[in-house]
């Protein structure tokens, strides 16, 4: 009993001092003092590279230092550094021996970055977890999470004399930025003038390890055919991809920009970089390229014809592509391919049109486009067409064929004054009747010479007259030297004395030309436009619609108006409207001037000293021109 008493006090008098010999010797420990106080610390931003914290112009380690021992005023010191994370651990090789550092008590002091550098240089590190060559080569720390440790040693014992200090930071690169704007593929609306909003996501924004100074650079090519989108952009040249570099995650791509062009594909995409030139990013920073096509394209037309060429106009028959709201058409001469295009008026509505003022026997290069809305197409390959060749203008109609007469009219039965016959389709207003009977008459009369606003007086003996007023038989002869100052007014002698039947016709003794037609209109009209070689238009007296006039392959045609004054009728012939004057056949008419178009009428202008006309045939527009006279 006692022994077994004795043997219990024993072992508890044996657990009560181990207890007491542990709690001696762990509490030193656990509020251990050392003479050197050490903090580390790591500034961001933080990439994977270990140089960006062992650079020696940059501080990024910060490890302070304070000795504050109260025996000694300063010591030499060396140092022991530690990376451990992501799988390896570096630290200082311990065969090493650097340069001492000398601490001063009392003196916090900063260790350079100088230092610090060339304790992570390659020949003083341990590297355990990779191959030590791959690592130096790359330079690069596998991502994850590490921690920092310095401790100081006594520079010639190698004694630990200070805590050790630490600090943990994460190794990640950022995601690249993601696109928003374009979607894959996604077909966005062509607008003229164009407005496109790219934007996107930087990735890790809210991380604390991104960067503070991130830029980002914008790149956009276009695709041609069926090209890789990531090789395009890869390998495009500068002259051909567009790149603009900026700070804000969004990009307007506005009017300033270069034009995009309809139904055209684009490859786009973004590169986030670190203007401190280290790496953050995934991917180099690269986001993924993303394509986008520019609205529908804008086609031409289908196909075009050149037509109905004359001695200045041509026409153009084109059929449009489906997706075209209009067409237009530019033109040149052939033989000058350098020279300008003349452009013409889009024509929305209309498949044709009529291209006017051209040159005779000229050859013209014609192409067309297609307009598309705001867009517009590219130009077609040119098609040629030439002109017709220019008429002789001094040119009569042929004397081969006598005037028209109506055979079966009757004959007239009396003759007055004032009555107007026709003697070879000249108006001859009677002035005088001397005799009648038997159906033949004699006297005077004028012949009006509308041309020049004057008549010529003519006399005619025994001629037949049938009831249409037409000369059936006889001549009527021109009176030498007399003229009419105004339309059958009283007729005054010029250049001395008057003359008899035998005198030469000053006007022409030859008859008419060939009219291989005649026609007499319902309304008085003041001006007729050839339209083109087989159309002209009859400008009605004060407007209103024109008479559309067919010639059917007339050469020579007479228009008269309803009151048979042949003062207002006109000559339509080799493509050109001129007024109708007697006996213009071969020898007066080589001399006098060709008239084109339509007549206008003139008249001042208060303050001016040019006249205008009135323009009331809107439908005639487009043949007016612009003349100068006198410089202006």
């Amino acid at each position: 009993m006692s022994h077994s008493t004795t043997g219990k006090h024993f072992w508890g008098s044996i657990a009560a001092w181990l207890a007491i010999t542990l709690a001696i010797a762990i509490k030193p420990a656990s509020g251990q003092i050392f003479p050197v106080q050490a903090n580390i610390n790591v500034t961001p931003p933080y990439t994977v590279y270990l140089s960006h914290y062992t650079s020696p112009t940059q501080q990024r380690v910060m490890v302070n230092l304070l000795l504050h021992d109260p025996v000694v005023t300063s010591v030499d010191v060396r140092f022991r550094f530690t990376l451990e994370g992501g799988g390896i651990r570096l630290y200082t090789n311990p065969g090493w021996i650097p340069q001492p550092f000398t601490l001063t008590n009392g003196i916090s002091s900063l260790l350079p970055a100088e230092t610090i550098a060339e304790y992570f240089q390659p020949q003083h590190l341990v590297v355990e977890g990779m191959n030590p060559q791959d690592f130096f080569r790359s330079g690069r720390l596998p991502e994850g999470f590490y921690q920092f440790k310095v401790e100081v040693l006594e520079y010639q014992r190698g004694v630990t004399i200070s805590n050790p200090a630490r600090t943990g930071i994460w190794l990640l690169l950022n995601e690249a930025p993601r696109m928003v704007f374009p979607t894959p593929n996604q077909k966005v609306i062509a607008t003229n003038p164009q407005m496109l909003n790219f934007s996107w996501v930087p990735s890790g924004i809210s991380s604390p390890l991104s960067a503070q100074t991130t830029m980002y650079e914008f790149t956009m090519v276009e695709l041609m055919d069926n090209t890789d989108p990531t090789i395009a952009i890869t390998t495009a040249s500068d002259a051909v991809k567009y790149t603009k570099t900026l700070q804000q995650t969004s990009l307007f791509y506005g009017p300033g920009e270069p034009q995009l062009m309809p139904g055209k594909r684009y490859a786009v995409r973004v590169r986030a970089y670190n203007t401190e030139g280290y790496e953050l990013f995934k991917n180099n920073g690269y986001s993924e390229v993303r394509v986008f096509q520019f609205g529908e394209s804008c086609n031409p037309p289908l196909s075009f014809s050149l037509k109905d060429e004359t001695q200045s106009t041509f026409g153009i028959d084109v059929q449009t592509d489906p997706g075209n709201t209009a067409w237009q058409a530019h033109f040149r001469e052939s033989e000058d391919e350098s020279g300008t295009w003349s452009e013409l008026k889009a024509e929305p509505g209309t498949n044709a049109k009529t291209v006017k003022g051209l040159k005779a026997s000229t050859a013209y290069q014609v192409q067309v486009r297609g307009i598309c809305g705001p867009f517009t197409s590219d130009f077609t390959q040119p098609q040629t067409i030439t002109t017709r060749e220019k008429i002789n203008a001094q040119r009569d109609c042929e004397n081969t064929i006598p005037p028209i007469v109506v055979a079966k009219a009757a004959p007239l039965q009396q003759l007055r004054k004032d009555d107007i016959l026709l003697a070879a389709l000249v108006p001859i207003r009677v002035t005088e009747v001397t005799k009648q009977g038997g159906g033949k008459f004699s006297g005077k009369g004028v012949a009006t010479l509308p041309l020049f606003n004057a008549g010529l007086a003519v006399t005619f003996e025994d001629i037949e007259i049938n009831e249409l007023m037409q000369l059936t038989s006889g001549e009527v002869i021109a009176v030498r030297d007399e003229v009419k100052a105004a339309l059958f007014d009283e007729v005054t002698g010029v250049g001395g004395g008057t003359g008899g039947g035998g005198g030469t016709d000053t006007t022409g003794t030859g008859t008419w030309p060939e009219f291989t037609d005649t026609i007499t209109t319902d309304v008085p009209f003041d001006s007729v436009l050839v339209v083109n070689d087989s159309t002209v238009w009859v400008i009605p007296t004060g407007g209103g619609e024109a008479i559309v006039v067919n010639l059917d392959g007339d050469d020579c045609l007479l228009i008269v108006p309803p009151d048979g004054n042949m003062d207002n009728a006109v000559v339509v012939y080799n493509g050109a409207a001129k007024p109708y004057r007697a006996g213009s056949g071969t020898g007066t008419d080589s001399g006098q001037e060709q008239f084109t178009g339509f007549l206008a009428t003139f008249t001042p202008a208060q303050g001016q000293q040019y006249g205008f006309d009135s323009l009331r045939h809107q439908a005639h527009a487009d043949y007016y021109q612009e003349m100068e006279v006198n410089g202006k």
